[in-house]
């Protein structure tokens, strides 16, 4: 039924001076009548339409030539370009443009089909609507419209052509609830489409109760997008530092694609921190934020010995590269780097970096060419000890990789013959390597300390190399190997003693230097299966795997030792120049022998029913893993065995993860010098080797959801994660001819408490049982109030001690409509 509105009239008008020269009466039996009429020029249609108008209705459509007017009945619809009006009923007028919109009673008395009017994505629903499609102008009753986190009520609306709204007697709902019974109540409202929400004089209601809440105008902000605006502070109080303003201060968008907030902290006390945050993203490119935080923290009464004032800077860059940016190089950046204390003397940090002992940081570029073997990385790392305040810089790393290539011996073979020979699958691999680091106290990182920095810096360049292959003999893989080390250097030590001075002298020399090896080996694997298979039980069968290797290795040694009488009091003592290198150096010792490894691994097979009784096997893992290790030295003249490690893991009932180490020592030892002698521990004791030391872990993880589950409560969601760890070490002194023993037992939970679909409580808490004491604990409870949200944060011990009240809208224009307090608690204060 939809058409133009224009061109159905004028084919109306044509048939009806077909039917009637004389236009005579034309009789309409629909809802309204219309009268005979001649049609003078100024009843012409007035097509100031630049788009056509249509239409639509489910019950009829009705003509009145005379009153230039259409009606439609039952869901009623006219669309105009970006223009869309529903309504039950609708009147359409040609010449003056006035389109009239209500609903109607239903046979229960109740208005039905109410009119919808959508103008550029904004709807607005009303009893009745006014418009002019011309002047796109329009009064509405009692409409109610949803605009950017909110709602807007009123009694009379008057809407202007750049779709302005002037309400009066209106209520502005702050919430995406549009039954919340939270309103601010106002005279005369005035709403401008992306951009803000004007008032007079208003308050606050809740449900038909009013608050002293309100200001002599309003100012709202009406947008989707980002915009600028005052972020206001927390307030609280702290016995060292005094009352306190935190995080108040200023953000701003900087386009599309970045913003920028600022924010700062005040103490009554003289402190204050200042902090940065600059976050940037580029769609399906990168993004990331840069996060600069300075405080300065005043403790004592200035001129006494007690007043100490500390300075703290730390920076944050967190940078990410979309992988489908640029496929064959990328970027990514970590950085966390500062002061050590910046986060143990201020009162605005969180207990996760509070609880830090080390910061870490790596900044990585990468290269690799399409269909190239070879890739290019550059990075720099850092890491920080914040109780020894040792930093280890590492900058600039380079690594230029060559990936396994084939060395190119096909042709020394005959043509007839297909098969792959061994020397075919001759590879080669080369990797360089090269850079700078810097170990330094954090007092010594200044920029007048650059020269001294740079000084104590180490370096140097590594290049290693090897030439592999694989053969499949029988049940056997063989690999033989030949690999190639070669360190450069560009300083070296040197040691004398200056017998003026009576002194031993330890100097760096600056030269460039290779240090230089290299190592056969041939290393032989295969694969042994074991499996008993039950006939009656629920277990099926148990499969044992072992993979035994054995691994001959040979390298010569580089002795590049220096020997004479250089240490203290011209002592004779023996040195390694090259000690110093950041690679290390080469063995001095010529290094040939056996190097045996045997890992173990247990399933078993069970017969299972499903919930439809269906038959089905599962595996069920007894051992993960159980590895033992030791090595043969052919070259040494006694004690040639290694010691044996053995490492055991596994996991119980999928609860229990079990770890364990231990290390076994095949040989007698001296009790005067704790050094093994060549003497087997079987040979004088009947046990083939004793344990030198020994290592268990067990750790426990309990989620009290799937047991929450089995009550099938529906008001409750509760999700708990339970750790219980312990730690168990023992080593042998030789000393005392005794083990000594150290353990630690911890038990840390968290998670979250939800019920009465409103209410959440999230913890965070353990406790040590050596030390017998509570792990540093938060608790966090949270209520959502439909409008509003309340916050209570409790942090019962240790220097973080504190309590903080929150009250805040959950509308994000308004989320600093709020009350908060936040109170530090000494030892012998009470929450409340």
């Amino acid at each position: 039924m939809k058409q133009s509105i224009t061109n159905v009239l004028l084919i109306t008008m044509v048939i009806v001076l077909w039917l009637t020269p004389a236009f005579g009466q034309v009789s309409d039996s629909s809802r309204v009548d219309s009268t005979t009429v001649s049609l003078p020029k100024e009843y012409e249609i007035d097509s100031t339409f630049s788009d056509i108008v249509d239409y639509d209705a489910e019950d009829s459509l009705v003509f009145d030539y005379p009153n230039t007017t259409a009606y439609l009945y039952g869901n009623a619809i006219i669309t105009y370009q970006n223009i869309e009006l529903k309504a039950d009923y609708v009147s359409f007028n040609f010449v003056t443009n006035n389109v009239i919109a209500a609903g109607r009673k239903d046979s229960t008395g109740k208005v039905v089909g109410k009119p919808v009017f959508t103008d550029n994505g904004q709807s607005f629903d009303a009893d009745s609507i006014k418009y002019n499609f011309k002047s796109r102008k329009g009064i509405i009753k009692q409409v109610g419209t949803g605009i950017a986190d909110g709602h807007v009520y009123g009694e009379t609306v008057k809407k202007t052509e750049d779709n302005v709204m002037y309400i009066k007697n209106g209520e502005y709902c702050p919430c995406e609830d549009e039954t919340a019974i939270t309103r601010i109540r106002v005279n005369k409202l005035k709403v401008i489409p992306e951009k803000r929400v004007i008032s007079g004089p208003w308050y606050l209601k809740i449900g038909k109760v009013p608050t002293p809440l309100g200001f002599f105008l309003g100012y709202f902000p009406n947008s989707k997008g980002k915009a600028a605006g005052i972020l206001i502070p927390r307030y609280g109080e702290s016995a060292q530092l005094g009352f306190f303003l935190l995080d108040g201060g200023w953000y701003q968008p900087l386009g599309d694609n970045a913003d920028l907030q600022i924010t700062g902290d005040i103490y009554t006390k003289g402190s204050y921190g200042l902090k940065s945050v600059f976050r940037y993203k580029d769609k399906y490119k990168f993004n990331g934020d840069l996060n600069i935080k300075y405080n300065v923290i005043k403790s004592g009464i200035v001129g006494l010995p007690n007043y100490v004032e500390t300075k703290n800077t730390f920076i944050r860059w967190s940078h990410l590269q979309d992988p489908k940016a640029r496929p064959n190089t990328t970027f990514n950046a970590s950085v966390n780097i500062g002061s050590s204390a910046a986060f143990r003397n201020s009162i605005n940090t969180n207990i996760s970096d509070f609880l830090t002992n080390t910061f870490q940081s790596n900044i990585a570029y990468s290269k690799r060419w399409a269909g190239k073997p070879y890739n290019l990385s550059l990075s720099g790392s850092h890491s920080q000890n914040t109780q020894t305040k040792i930093f280890n810089l590492s900058l600039p790393n380079v690594t230029f990789n060559l990936s396994r290539v084939n060395l190119p011996l096909s042709f020394l073979k005959k043509e007839t013959v297909s098969k792959t020979k061994w020397f075919e699958n001759i590879g080669f691999n080369y990797t360089a390597t090269a850079s700078n680091r810097i170990t330094a106290n954090e007092s010594a990182l200044r920029l007048d300390s650059l020269n001294q920095l740079l000084a104590s810096s180490r370096n140097g360049i590594k290049h290693t190399a090897s030439l592999s292959t694989n053969i499949n003999a029988w049940y056997f893989i063989i690999n033989p190997s030949v690999n190639f080390t070669d360190r450069m250097y560009f300083d070296r030590l040197d040691r004398s003693f200056d017998i003026a001075r009576d002194q031993a002298v330890i100097d760096t020399i600056r030269s460039f230097n290779n240090v230089y090896d290299y190592s056969l080996n041939t290393r032989v694997t295969t694969k042994l299966y074991g499996m008993y298979r039950f006939k009656k039980g629920k277990v099926k069968a148990i499969r044992h795997v072992m993979i035994p290797s054995a691994t001959l290795n040979y390298s010569p040694g580089f002795d590049r030792t220096v020997s004479g009488n250089f240490g203290d009091s011209a002592s004779f003592i023996t040195y390694d120049p090259y000690s110093i290198g950041i690679y290390g150096t080469s063995s001095a010792q010529e290094v040939g022998g056996l190097a045996l490894n045997l890992q173990n691994n247990v399933e078993m097979k069970v017969n299972t029913k499903d919930g439809d009784g269906n038959a089905s096997t599962k595996k069920v893992k007894l051992i993960d893993a159980f590895t033992l290790s030791s090595f043969y030295n052919v070259f040494k003249d006694s004690v040639r065995w290694s010691n044996v490690n053995t490492n055991f893991r596994t996991t119980l009932f999928q609860k229990v993860n079990v770890t364990a180490t231990a290390v076994l020592n095949p040989y007698q030892i001296d009790t005067a010098t704790g050094q093994n002698i060549n003497t087997s521990y079987f040979k004088s004791t009947g046990r083939l080797a004793r344990m030198t030391n020994a290592n268990l872990a067990l750790g426990y993880t309990f989620n009290m959801a799937d047991f929450w589950d089995q009550f099938n409560a529906k008001t409750i969601n509760l999700s708990t994660n339970a750790n219980l760890n312990y730690t168990y070490s023992s080593f042998y002194n030789t000393s005392t001819n005794a083990f000594m023993d150290n353990y630690t037992k911890s038990f840390t939970m968290s998670g979250d408490l939800k019920f009465l679909t409103r209410f959440s409580v999230g913890y965070f808490t353990g406790y040590d049982f050596v030390a017998k004491k509570i792990t540093p604990t938060t608790l966090n409870l949270y209520v959502d109030l439909n409008c509003w949200e309340f916050r209570v944060n409790y942090i019962p011990s240790g220097t973080l001690k504190s309590i903080q009240f929150s009250l805040n809208m959950k509308s994000a224009i308004l989320k600093d409509v709020k009350i908060e307090r936040r109170k530090n608690l000494s030892e012998n204060a009470i929450p409340f």
